[in-house]
């Protein structure tokens, strides 16, 4: 349990530092000072800066999808799922605003950077789009959608 809070504090850490700083400007002292640990130990969980930035978002990410689809239980047709996406999302903007400016400058930084298209936290950025793309598809099949929708330019692949 107390090493999960490490890694949990370390990723928290790096997201708020990390989203302020860029990942150039930021280092792993200053991580691992805001983490209450010590700069040896990030090295134990991470294998260096940019990793921890991935693993960061990565954690963003699967919270995310993990949210979405608790919300999407019990919910019949695609239409319906895609307006509670759409509200999870809103939502998630209106109350968790600081939250959601890390999320999207580490997005920023993780896809300017060609290192995370590679890396393992990458699959989690698909799994999230996804969802979309499921919904989507089901929709199109359902014929809730128009059969001509570009899925691809829709979720952003395009």
């Amino acid at each position: 349990m107390a090493e999960n809070d490490k890694r949990k504090r370390i990723l928290n850490a790096a997201s708020e530092i990390i989203s302020e700083k860029g990942l150039k400007d930021s280092t792993i002292t200053e991580i691992a000072k805001k983490a209450s640990v010590v700069d040896s130990i990030i090295y134990h969980y991470f294998k260096n800066k940019e990793d921890l930035l991935f693993c960061a978002l990565n954690a963003h990410i699967n919270s995310s999808i993990a949210a979405i689809n608790f919300q999407l239980q019990g919910i019949i047709g695609a239409a319906p799922k895609l307006g509670k996406m759409l509200w999870v999302h809103l939502h998630s903007n209106d109350y968790n605003q600081g939250n959601e400016r890390i999320v999207k400058r580490l997005l920023l930084e993780c896809r300017a950077n060609k290192n995370f298209y590679t890396h393992k936290s990458y699959n989690s950025l698909k799994e999230y789009a996804g969802v979309l793309t499921g919904l989507l598809k089901e929709g199109v099949a359902e014929g809730a959608f128009r059969s001509d929708l570009n899925i691809a330019v829709a979720a952003g692949n395009d």
